[in-house]
């Protein structure tokens, strides 16, 4: 057994909402909050998760606001103190096109989606998902580290990833030969592994741990993959529609 206890909280306001683009395409409300302390770290923003939570909450921008740190580290809007509203609080618009890209956007049960495959931060998401732990695990290479080759127009796929070069490596500024180094050993690691871990690491909507292991038992390699037809992978047990729309071009 195991006592936790109790999530901190803190009163704020909700002075705005920004809207991020995950590697799915899914829309995600963020709020922008007046900065508060909650156990000894300064909170900024917290997630609204999605829209039927924000109706739930009958949240606006505006409003004061309970906020904890799920599992002390999440910040999350916990409750709205209706008692303190003003009048000149503002409701939280549920955008129609993605920020992105501006393409329509598609509503999917509670979901907000943005289905354009060429959406940049789509992309973007994707190789910071490929490169991080729940993807390969590549060491030293971040965040931070991703979006600069992007912008500098070294990386725009995750095999531009497994290819770089050191030149590539070093043209970022503050990139040492030695980091350099340790990169690209760490990327050449992650060329020699199941393809159940490639497979999870490319970050395919619907393809999580055990369906990933579930198409590599079945399939069996990566080019087998590339030819396989919607309706042979759901004919594997296990694999539907959903998954089957998105492994397939």
């Amino acid at each position: 057994m195991a006592w936790k206890f109790p999530a901190r909280e803190a009163i704020t306001v909700l002075n705005s909402v920004d809207y991020q683009v995950g590697r799915t395409g899914v829309i995600t409300p963020v709020g922008n909050l007046d900065p508060i302390n909650i156990g000894g770290v300064l909170v900024k923003r917290a997630t609204l998760h999605n829209f039927d939570e924000i109706a739930r909450l009958d949240l606006k921008i505006g409003d004061t606001v309970k906020v904890i740190r799920a599992g002390d580290v999440i910040p999350k809007v916990l409750a709205v103190l209706a008692e303190s509203r003003t009048g000149a609080e503002r409701p939280i618009e549920t955008p129609e096109k993605c920020p992105s890209c501006g393409s329509a956007l598609n509503r999917e049960e509670i979901y907000v989606r943005c289905v354009n495959d060429d959406c940049e931060a789509k992309l973007q998401e994707r190789l910071r998902f490929f490169v991080s732990r729940d993807g390969l695990d590549i060491e030293f290479f971040g965040p931070e580290l991703v979006q600069r080759l992007y912008d500098a127009g070294s990386v725009r796929s995750v095999a531009d990833i497994l290819r770089l070069r050191a030149a590539e490596l070093l043209a970022v500024e503050r990139m040492g030969e030695k980091l350099a180094e340790k990169i690209l050993a760490s990327i050449e690691k992650r060329k020699m592994i199941p393809l159940s871990f490639f497979l999870r690491a490319l970050g395919i909507r619907s393809v999580g741990e055990h369906v990933a292991k579930v198409l590599a038992r079945s399939v069996g390699s990566l080019e087998r993959l590339f030819d396989i037809s919607a309706d042979e992978l759901m004919a594997i047990d296990e694999i539907g529609p959903g998954v089957a729309e998105s492994v397939t071009p």
